[in-house]
């Protein structure tokens, strides 16, 4: 297991092996072998075209692991982190796991996936999901997925445009336990639009 470091206040040599030299995106982190653990300092923010974050080297019993820290007080989990994608469809590929507070933003009018790949899940805790443009979150998106939250929030702001506050696809899971919120715009009607998955929700406002 390898500890890869995300700052963008990072000056060093863009390398991800400490602070000093830590990678100033996480779209440089995605070569991430099972089991590694991503710091992502809680000063960090980033905007940019994101893409395909496709983190495929994990694994269901070993995903990448990619935590919201302190680097000021010796690493300890924390919150503030900002990944804003402004241009094109946003994907999170892979066998993932985040802990802390991140906030993940999508301001393109594009497509947002998580869980996407065949037979992969996903585990968010803690994290806060910010839809900016007329569109929705697919979760999952994959074949045969699971993404389950834990006490995450999603957020859907100046969605006129999206049927739905999130959307899965056939065959899919998605679990969302531990006080998660789900925050619809005005122009949302419904809140999941299952399509053939399964959505189990518990203790969510």
């Amino acid at each position: 297991m390898a500890i890869i470091y995300v700052d963008s206040a990072a000056a060093g040599t863009n390398a991800g092996t400490s602070w000093t030299n830590a990678y100033t995106s996480i779209v440089s982190a995605i070569g991430a072998n099972a089991g590694d653990q991503i710091y992502v300092d809680d000063g960090h923010s980033e905007t940019g075209t994101l893409g395909n974050l496709n983190f495929s080297l994990g694994t269901a019993a070993n995903p990448v692991v990619i935590l919201c820290v302190d680097k000021n007080s010796s690493d300890a989990l924390s919150s503030g982190a900002v990944i804003t994608n402004n241009s094109g469809s946003l994907t999170f590929t892979g066998h993932i796991a985040t802990e802390g507070g991140i906030t993940l933003t999508q301001s393109a009018s594009a497509g947002w996936s998580l869980g996407a790949g065949t037979d992969v899940c996903q585990r968010y805790r803690g994290a806060t999901f910010a839809v900016s443009s007329n569109t929705n979150l697919t979760a999952p998106s994959g074949t045969r997925a699971v993404v389950l939250m834990d006490d995450c929030t999603i957020t859907l702001a100046g969605n006129s445009a999206a049927a739905s506050a999130v959307a899965m696809n056939t065959g899919n899971i998605l679990l969302m336990y531990g006080g998660s919120v789900v925050c619809r715009a005005a122009g949302t009607t419904t809140l999941f639009s299952v399509g053939g998955g399964e959505a189990r929700v518990e203790n969510i406002s």
